[in-house]
């Protein structure tokens, strides 16, 4: 009897787990021969709020909200970090803007479903302003995650998890663009 329990134990917990977006910018396998001047933020997106998406506890038949979080100060940091780790050169100094199209996510947890969906899509622009050369590049990353329970928490790690990877996946294009 203790066998079953406790294999029905782990069998439960296993269905829980949550799936984690995979982090490709810990790759670390971007190198820009330029120099980092200038980093902007621009954010396109309307109604931007405040990262937190509050669902009933209870599954209903209309129980889905979709926000356009706001870059918080943590992935803006940790942004520079990836940005800083892709921009080893020391001559040609080239600013950075990051053009945020699309960022949301959705939390929904109705009868048929419990999901957490998450939409990036960023465009980077860099441009030598001694020259005016410029490079330009936009990324997607979408991500879809079914599970017994949806978490704001777990949504919006996701959420900076995708628009890090964008980040990469957008320099490494500007990178590809060069050889």
């Amino acid at each position: 009897m203790k066998i079953i329990t406790l294999a029905l134990l782990l069998i439960t917990l296993a269905s829980c787990s949550k799936k984690q977006a995979d982090e490709i910018y810990k790759q670390n396998k971007v190198s820009l021969p330029f120099k980092l001047g200038n980093l902007v933020y621009d954010d396109t997106r309307s109604n931007v709020v405040a990262p937190e998406i509050t669902l009933s506890v209870m599954p209903s038949k209309e129980n889905q909200k979709t926000i356009s979080p706001e870059l918080t100060d943590n992935l803006k940091n940790d942004n520079q970090t990836i940005i800083n780790n892709a921009f080893r050169g020391k001559n040609l100094t080239y600013d950075l803007v990051i053009v945020v199209n699309k960022g949301k996510k959705t939390l929904i947890k109705t009868w048929e479903e419990t999901k957490e969906q998450i939409e990036v899509e960023i465009t980077l622009e860099l441009t030598n302003k001694e020259d005016q050369s410029m490079y330009k590049s936009t990324s997607l990353f979408d991500l879809e995650v079914e599970a017994p329970w949806v978490s704001d928490k777990h949504a919006q790690e996701m959420f900076e998890t995708a628009f890090k990877n964008a980040l990469y996946l957008g320099l490494k294009k500007v990178q590809d663009e060069l050889k």
